[in-house]
């Protein structure tokens, strides 16, 4: 990977990263780490459904850095995947958090007993020692183009897939100010990836990456409240055409409780889970 020989990788059959980890956020923009064109589209039939659409087999990408634009998008619907997440858009562009952005963890045991969780280590000089039993951590920060941008590159999403495939696009709001500005800011960036032609809007309440007054901030979903004002905003600024997928983090049966019944009006499904949140030291 540091000696850029994905290309002779792949042409040899060589198992290795589509998403370089050796590299910088921005390398990986580029595209998928393979040399080669991907394999002709899904040619599975189209017998599922899926919020009203009728998909091929429900295999998907979540939101994420391999879903950062079409070429992403291109070379996961290229090779079978039906429902893909575009990465989670901004209001604004915003740069991602320094590098490494994303490495291997330490091989250890599984967590049984989320009590009894221990230290774990993880960077740039880690390799899995055991391919069967690979753990990763990301700290990225919800990076993204500016809105002429993703919204055109949506329209380029929308355009190579397939029929039967399906493109969901996950948005998050950026003003910290007030929790009405949140709200409305949420509702903004959904409008536009609905004017841009996405016909399923993930709102992506699951991540610590927001921040107010430099404090960092616990996922939104775990104020059900807030939640509501969010998804509510974001339901009045779609047609009714348009449906709403909630994405939660891992939350405990109360707190899941309270989220869903206070959303549960207006969203059409919920996705979960976000990564877990660690504090970094």
């Amino acid at each position: 990977m540091q000696a850029r020989l994905h290309a002779i990788l792949r042409v040899n059959d060589i198992p290795h990263p589509v998403y370089n980890f050796l590299a910088d956020y921005s390398d990986n923009e580029l595209g998928p780490w393979d040399g080669i064109d991907p394999d002709p589209l899904s040619v599975t039939p189209v017998d599922w459904e899926f919020l009203g659409e009728s998909i091929r087999f429900p295999l998907g990408v979540g939101a994420s850095c391999l879903t950062a634009n079409a070429n992403w998008i291109r070379y996961f619907a290229g090779h079978g995947y039906n429902v893909l997440t575009y990465k989670t858009v901004r209001s604004e562009a915003r740069n991602p958090y320094p590098y490494p952005q994303w490495v291997f963890l330490e091989d250890r045991d599984p967590w049984l007993d989320l009590s009894v969780v221990s230290h774990v280590r993880g960077g740039i000089d880690f390799w899995p020692k055991d391919m069967t039993r690979i753990s990763t951590a990301n700290s990225v920060g919800m990076p993204s183009t500016h809105p002429d941008e993703w919204t055109k590159d949506i329209g380029a999403c929308r355009e190579m897939l397939a029929r039967g495939q399906l493109l969901i696009v996950s948005v998050v709001g950026s003003d910290m100010r007030s929790p009405t500005g949140l709200a409305n800011d949420f509702a903004h960036v959904a409008k536009r990836a609905g004017d841009a032609g996405a016909t399923i809007i993930e709102v992506n309440l699951s991540c610590p990456n927001t921040f107010a007054a430099g404090k960092s901030m616990s996922p939104i979903c775990e104020d059900a409240e807030a939640a509501a004002a969010i998804v509510g905003a974001v339901r009045k600024a779609l047609p009714p055409t348009v449906r709403i997928v909630a994405k939660l983090s891992a939350l405990r049966t109360p707190a899941l409780d309270a989220v869903v019944r206070s959303i549960g009006k207006n969203v059409d499904a919920i996705s979960g889970i976000n990564t877990n949140t660690v504090q970094l030291r």
